[in-house]
């Protein structure tokens, strides 16, 4: 296989975003300001979910910011689509529920903890196991949940509050073996995660796209995305096919905006494309194991804080200059800047 590979700086990957110029108005609306997590992290109006429950009077309320992302690298068939979307905030759990419903999503994949270094990242949308919840027109109830080796697997069950009888399953993966900075510091987890996941989806004949998320949704989500369209590239293709990873990256970009953020994630990529061929060309060979399944390479996380600085980068791109110095201050008078 020849994989095309140019690392690009974290400032390269941003002049590259510069060149999309597309509308993102809907995003940019007063009445959506508090439905946005980061002020410039918007989604392109070409391809954002339009919420279907949105009365026509009420300006916005057919907004959630989350974007359609599909696999233009597959030539043949229906290629797979995926909505690419922020984590919740207390003002969207409603909305990101009926995403859900409407989009009749069976999978969503969560790439982040609620909270990480003492920073919301995600309102936890879903209820306490065994419990329910009133989500707008919907009650959620969380039916299981177990832990693997790197995630949580939630099965919860939605249902329209006037059609109790209409009940729908959706599996929610939360990955938690994504360090708060950086990158994990192998792909081995992130694949075998990516295994389950689609064997989940592979199972229900009319699922919807997955929904995948993580605190912005771009950076952890933008990599898991374009590493799961490779690998389907691979298995559509064959192990000989041609991989451009920046041509990928360009392509999930044009779809929604800032996907996949840094020279880590970039080179992380690489690292599981390497890592699934070297495993395919091994289960080829016949050294499957007993289960038959592809086996990657891999050490349970500790979530090792890398240097690589993931984390700043969204608060620095939604906040100005002045803001940022602004927080640094607050921070130094309340103790919590530490020296390295």
């Amino acid at each position: 296989t020849g994989i095309s590979l140019s690392l690009l700086l974290p400032q390269t990957l941003q002049k590259q975003e510069t060149k999309v110029k597309k509308s993102r108005e809907e995003g940019m609306r007063p009445e959506n300001k508090s439905k946005n997590r980061y002020k410039n992290i918007l989604p392109f109006d070409e391809t954002r979910v339009i919420l279907s429950s949105g009365d026509p009077d009420i300006i916005g309320s057919d907004y959630i910011n989350g974007n359609y992302v599909t696999n233009k690298l597959q030539e043949s068939g229906d290629p797979k689509v995926y909505i690419a979307c922020q984590g919740c905030l207390a003002t969207t759990v409603n909305d990101f529920w009926q995403m859900v419903w409407q989009e009749r999503t069976r999978v969503i994949v969560m790439t982040t903890r609620e909270v990480e270094k003492g920073r919301n990242k995600c309102v936890p949308y879903w209820p306490e196991m065994q419990g329910s919840k009133e989500v707008g027109p919907y009650v959620v109830t969380c039916v299981s949940e177990r832990d693997a080796t790197d995630y949580k697997i939630r099965v919860m069950e939605i249902s329209p509050l006037d059609q109790s009888d209409s009940v729908r399953t959706i599996w929610h993966y939360q990955y938690l073996s994504w360090p708060d900075h950086g990158v994990p510091e192998e792909p081995g987890g992130v694949l075998s995660f990516l295994t389950q996941v689609n064997t989940k989806q592979a199972e229900f004949a009319n699922a919807g796209p997955m929904i995948i998320h993580c605190s912005a949704g771009i950076g952890r989500t933008g990599t898991i995305v374009v590493i799961d369209m490779i690998i389907q590239t691979i298995d559509t293709k064959g192990l000989d096919c041609d991989i451009d990873i920046q041509k990928s990256i360009q392509m999930v970009r044009d779809q929604r905006s800032g996907m996949v953020q840094t020279e880590a994630q970039y080179k992380f990529i690489y690292l599981a494309v390497s890592e699934y061929i070297e495993a395919s060309k091994t289960y080829n060979k016949g050294a499957e194991t007993e289960y038959g399944n592809l086996q990657f390479k891999h050490q349970p996380a500790s979530r090792k804080v890398s240097k690589n600085k993931e984390q700043e980068l969204y608060e620095n791109l939604a906040k100005g200059k002045k803001d940022v110095k602004k927080q640094k201050s607050e921070e130094k008078k309340s103790g919590s800047v530490r020296k390295r």
